[in-house]
């Protein structure tokens, strides 16, 4: 029996708000995928917000004496866009959570993100040091890496991320070659991101979970 193990952030997990944009977990790739591929074996790691390295440790540590035969990854825009202020201060600032305050910080931050838009939150090195990891503990699996993608709008609340989403995209590319599953380009064509320009909806899942099955199958 095959098995296939599919290592994800949020992108790939159920969205219950905002209520018009719900997606189901039925309705997710990874969800779909495991309909389809009914005869096989399932593992998924799949945690929101945390870069490629964490999860990638989360297989090393648990999983490489599983050794699936299929590797499917669908992380990569923690790593590839730059912080939020939120993000480098919330162990520091607890008036975060009132209103005002938070207001002044994202005025503030518009102003961090304009001297770091080319700053990632994860180096470039070290992203490719956690792929080649990735391939080194499972070197019998073949793996596929679904393209970083967002929404251009993105760049409102952080900027500069489209132009390092597409440096990340180019080094998968270098680094996987026909198993980088390209979805970027026709999820903005078709306009299945959610309102957060991140997170794809349901038909956005759909389209993803049809590429990685044309992809496993052949």
């Amino acid at each position: 029996m095959k098995k296939i193990l599919i290592i994800t952030d949020s992108i790939g997990n159920p969205r219950i708000f905002p209520e018009d944009e719900k997606v189901s977990l039925e309705e997710t790739y990874p969800y779909i995928i495991k309909k389809v591929e009914n005869n096989a074996q399932f593992y998924q790691l799949s945690y929101a917000g945390v870069y490629t390295g964490d999860l990638i440790n989360q297989a090393r540590a648990y999983l490489m004496d599983w050794e699936p035969e299929v590797i499917i990854v669908g992380s990569g825009i923690n790593d590839s866009r730059p912080k939020s202020l939120s993000t480098e201060l919330k162990n520091n600032l607890i008036v975060s959570k009132f209103k005002v305050i938070k207001k002044f910080l994202e005025i503030i931050q518009k102003f961090i993100f304009l001297k770091n838009s080319t700053k990632s939150s994860v180096e470039k090195k070290v992203f490719k040091k956690n792929i080649d990891v990735l391939k080194k503990t499972f070197p019998n699996s073949k793996i596929y890496w679904l393209e970083i993608s967002c929404h251009p709008n993105y760049e409102k609340s952080r900027p500069g991320v489209v132009s390092l989403k597409d440096k990340y995209n180019k080094l998968l590319g270098d680094l996987l070659g026909e198993n980088l599953i390209k979805i970027d380009q026709i999820l903005n064509d078709k306009n299945l991101f959610n309102e957060d320009c991140l997170h794809m909806n349901k038909l956005g899942h759909k389209l993803v979970a049809e590429k990685i099955l044309d992809k496993i199958k052949n």
